[in-house]
């Protein structure tokens, strides 16, 4: 049996680079458990859910951080389904307020345009 050199030290380095990323993972990852425990001890508050660019954040590195075993707890995917709803609700708004300022500015536009017409008539000898 021949043993391949070339491939136990890449193994082996694989395995380092490995350890040496959980070992970064692993106290990230207890911040955010932290912050869990914080939002549940809260009540669930909905001022302790994360904002977008946490959400971003949290989500690309749980991605990562699932690759190394680390699991998540129920607490932790409610915490960011919750926040992703409110996200959601954030962005619905701000779109709808959007469209209620565009209606709001046609209108507008249609009104000075039927004044300006009508006083422009009222000034035209009849």
């Amino acid at each position: 049996m021949c043993i391949d050199n070339e491939a136990v030290r890449s193994g082996m380095a694989r395995f380092a680079i490995e350890a040496a990323l959980r070992e970064q993972y692993e106290p990230c990852f207890r911040v955010l458990e932290a912050r869990v425990a914080e939002w549940v001890r809260s009540g669930r508050s909905p001022s302790r859910l994360l904002e977008a660019d946490e959400l971003r954040v949290v989500r690309r590195w749980l991605g990562q951080a699932r690759a190394w075993g680390l699991e998540t707890s129920d607490d932790l995917q409610r915490l960011l389904a919750d926040s992703e709803a409110a996200q959601t609700a954030r962005e619905a708004n701000l779109e709808a307020e959007a469209r209620h300022r565009g209606r709001l500015r046609l209108w507008l536009t249609a009104a000075i345009v039927v004044l300006t017409c009508a006083a422009m008539a009222a000034q035209m000898p009849g």
